[in-house]
């Protein structure tokens, strides 16, 4: 059983094969009120209140959209094949059937498949969908993001990188966070910040050392992606505030190069939201922050000296929203074929029934959340000088509401740009006629 479900009553249920009632117990157990109190002064781990919360349906929805097909072969109503669901073995029994834990090259292999798999979770916990290619010698991409092609690559090397894009330089590619200060402010390179080399490689050396003992051993990543999902979903669906998602930002900058040395790699942490126009969003969030600072711009000043460029601003930002919206199709696409790819490989049993009801209502779920979020942003796109109180207020806006759809910054890193164009000529002006914010 995974490590980190330690309600005892969903682990009875599990043990008497009741998964209906299971479903719709909460992972760890309920917080005493000693701890509710703590949560609520903030001295309890925020990941801690959000994993504790977490149902085991919630849960198995999240599992099981990374993969669909590891259903196959399982009954929920046996505790042992539930266990088997998270076991390395069962997981990525393609691989291992393939020899991937064998001969030379077996640690490089399982590495890539371990770095794999980090970045699939990080992305997913983002909003995004993940799909597969059918093959494991696909060329030039290693996984699908809304429909859209990426290599992942979790290296010690940058030479990989650059290798990659002289032969496909139109596929962006997912990096891990060492790799950030070398190529984090590249077209097309996306950093994922909680993506470590050197975690990896303890993962894939501690799967190694196991062995032919598969059966019983636990996804070695399992923890550590579950925690951090609960984290990142929290920022992206609860979040809306700017200068919280902001803070966030500061933070992990932080825990991945020291304190000291924060402020220089802002650029690529904010490139795990933004993407490679990551350093375009942090100079846009520093302008609205110290637009934030001082007091509004008068509507006079801005009729006079400001006009055309707020106009251009407002268009900016229209633009992202219009393209931000024209994803969700794709999103939903991907949710349709992974529902279809469940329904193929579940076996039908009563229990399995459970399972897969509770999983299509989280995808139906998902996808109202989705379609509100389109109509949303295209309402706002279509007139924004009237839905948004102000120009800097509209950035910081758009910045949320395309974050919280979970479209990748890849598909709207042009119109950013635009955005960024626009408010440069907006300081300016400001700048060239004194005006003081």
């Amino acid at each position: 059983m995974p490590s980190f479900i330690t309600n005892e009553r969903l682990l009875r249920f599990i043990e008497d094969g009741d998964i209906e009632d299971a479903l719709n117990e909460p992972l760890q157990p309920p917080p005493s009120q000693t701890e509710r109190i703590k949560q609520l002064f903030g001295e309890k781990a925020n990941e801690d209140n959000l994993i504790s919360t977490m149902t085991l349906g919630k849960f198995l929805y999240d599992y099981l959209r990374i993969d669909p097909k590891v259903v196959q072969g399982i009954d929920f109503a046996s505790k042992e094949q539930f266990n088997t669901l998270f076991h390395f073995a069962h997981f990525a029994k393609e691989k291992v059937d393939g020899g991937i834990l064998h001969n030379s090259g077996a640690l490089e292999r399982l590495k890539g498949y371990v770095g794999e798999q980090f970045a699939a979770w990080h992305l997913q916990a983002k909003g995004h969908e993940i799909l597969w290619p059918n093959t494991s010698n696909n060329p030039g991409w290693d996984i699908l993001v809304d429909g859209m092609p990426f290599q992942i690559k979790c290296v010690t090397d940058p030479s990989a990188i650059l290798t990659h894009f002289s032969k496909y330089p139109d596929i962006p590619v997912i990096v891990n966070k060492e790799m950030g200060q070398y190529v984090g402010g590249m077209k097309n390179v996306h950093v994922i910040p909680t993506l470590s080399e050197n975690e990896v490689l303890d993962a894939t050396r501690n799967t190694l050392q196991h062995g032919k003992n598969l059966t019983n051993f636990e996804i070695p990543w399992m923890t550590v992606v579950v925690t951090s999902s609960a984290a990142v979903k929290n920022l992206i669906m609860k979040k809306t505030d700017l200068s919280g998602a902001f803070a966030t930002v500061l933070i992990d900058t932080a825990s991945i190069t020291g304190a000291g040395l924060a402020g220089k790699y802002i650029a690529m942490t904010l490139g795990s939201f933004f993407g490679p126009c990551g350093t375009v969003i942090g100079s846009i969030l520093g302008q609205v922050a110290g637009g934030r600072a001082g007091r509004p711009i008068s509507n006079e000043v801005k009729q006079l000296f400001l006009q055309d460029q707020i106009k251009a601003i407002y268009r900016g930002v229209s633009a992202v929203l219009i393209t931000a919206a024209d994803e969700i199709d794709n999103k939903l696409d991907c949710k349709d074929e992974k529902e279809s790819i469940l329904d193929r490989f579940i076996r039908a049993t009563r229990a399995n029934s459970y399972v897969k009801g509770t999983v299509k209502e989280n995808f139906q779920e998902d996808r109202r959340y989705l379609r509100n979020k389109k109509n949303e942003m295209l309402s706002y796109a279509k007139d924004p000088q009237s839905m948004f109180s102000d120009p800097l207020k509209a950035i910081e806006d758009t910045c949320i509401m395309t974050t919280q759809a979970g479209v990748h910054p890849q598909c709207i890193q042009t119109q950013w740009e635009q955005v960024s164009d626009a408010l440069a000529d907006y300081e300016w002006q400001v700048s060239r006629f004194s005006i003081k914010l």
